[in-house]
């Protein structure tokens, strides 16, 4: 193995430490470009048709464990939606439409900090759930 190879799989192993993650979330947080949360984000438009662009969208996780919005949202973007995974402090990363995408969960997350005041974090409210009937 080549010294810059070596140096190379040191520096992906490095990003992935804490502090190293830390800054790397907070870098994107800084640079993401906050989308529009009056769109319904179920809609294909509420993601620009760009590539290469970090996006960021808030919704609403009044707890750790109020996964409601994160659920529906899933659905309707046609992820992993059976339950919850792969969120790091109430905020997830995704790519689409080839573009990075942020999700911040608000209140719970620390990371909703960064908020602006104007946006209202979005809120997706369940479907009702059926009755069911016991024969």
């Amino acid at each position: 193995m080549t010294l810059h190879a070596h140096r190379l799989k040191l520096n992906i192993f490095y990003s992935l430490k804490k502090d190293a993650y830390e800054k790397e979330i907070h870098k994107l947080l800084s640079e993401a470009k906050v989308l529009d949360h009056t769109k319904n984000p179920c809609e294909d438009s509420f993601i620009p048709d760009t590539e290469g662009k970090i996006y960021l969208m808030y919704i609403r996780m009044d707890q750790e464990a109020d996964f409601t919005t994160w659920t529906q949202l899933a659905k309707c973007l046609h992820i992993w939606d059976l339950d919850v995974r792969g969120n790091h402090k109430g905020m997830w990363r995704l790519f689409r439409k080839k573009n990075h995408l942020l999700v911040v969960g608000t209140p719970s997350s620390p990371y909703s900090a960064k908020k602006p005041a104007s946006i209202i974090p979005i809120y997706i409210e369940p479907p009702p759930k059926e009755d069911v009937e016991l024969n």
